[in-house]
C-alpha cells in the first residue's frame, strides 16, 4: 500500500489519458459515478455513486480532451455523461469549500475575450497504478482539490460526488475504458 502526503501539489502530475468511453469506480467500492437519472437533462443535476442497472447510460462518460487544454496545449479534460453530453462541472460558487458539489452541466467552452477561465468544467488525471487515477479539477479558485466521495460513504447508492483535499475522502477512481 502507497499513501501519499495529502498536502501534495497536483497540479505538477498532470498526464494525459487515452480519449475515449469509461466507467469510473471509487477504488474500493461496488458503485460507479452516476447522474442521477431523475434529472439528467438538467443543469445542476446531481452526480452521485450507484449501482449498474439495467442499462450503464448513466454509468458510462466520455473522457475528452477540453477546448482550453487543446487551445493552450494542456492536458485538460472534460468529462462528458454519455446520454445526456452534459459535462461534469463543479458548483462555481463554491469551488473552494470542501466538498463542493459536482454536477453535470451543459459545456461553458473558452471563455470570452476578457472573462477569466475558471476551469469549473476542465479536470487533470494523475495516474496513481493501472487504471487508477487522481482527477484533479483545474480552477485555480479550488486549490488543486479532487474529485471524491466521502470514505464512510464509498458502497451506498445515492452517495454525492465532490472536491475533497483531505484524507476524508476517496479521491483514487478506478477507470474502465469501453468499446
Amino acid at each position: 500500500m502507497i499513501v501519499l502526503n495529502n498536502s501534495m501539489d497536483y497540479t505538477l502530475y498532470a498526464q494525459v489519458i487515452r480519449e475515449g468511453k469509461y466507467m469510473l469506480q471509487p477504488l474500493g467500492s461496488s458503485k460507479y459515478l452516476d447522474v442521477s437519472g431523475s434529472c439528467e437533462n438538467q443543469n445542476g443535476c446531481k452526480v452521485q455513486l450507484y449501482s449498474i442497472g439495467r442499462s450503464a447510460k448513466n454509468n458510462t462518460f466520455l473522457i475528452k480532451k477540453s477546448e482550453f487544454g487543446k487551445t493552450f496545449k494542456k492536458d485538460y479534460y472534460n468529462i462528458v455523461c454519455n446520454s445526456t453530453n452534459k459535462v461534469i462541472d463543479a458548483d462555481r460558487n463554491n469551488l473552494g469549500r470542501e466538498g463542493c458539489k459536482i454536477q453535470v452541466w451543459d459545456l461553458q467552452g473558452l471563455p470570452l475575450l476578457g472573462e477569466i477561465f475558471s476551469g469549473h468544467q476542465d479536470f487533470r488525471f494523475e495516474r496513481v497504478a493501472t487504471n487508477q487515477y487522481r482527477i484533479i479539477i483545474v480552477a485555480p479558485s479550488a486549490n488543486s482539490k479532487l474529485m471524491g466521495i466521502p470514505r464512510n460513504l464509498s458502497n451506498r447508492n445515492n452517495t454525492p460526488v465532490g472536491l475533497y483535499s483531505s484524507g476524508s475522502a476517496v479521491t483514487v477512481w478506478v477507470l474502465t475504458q469501453i468499446p
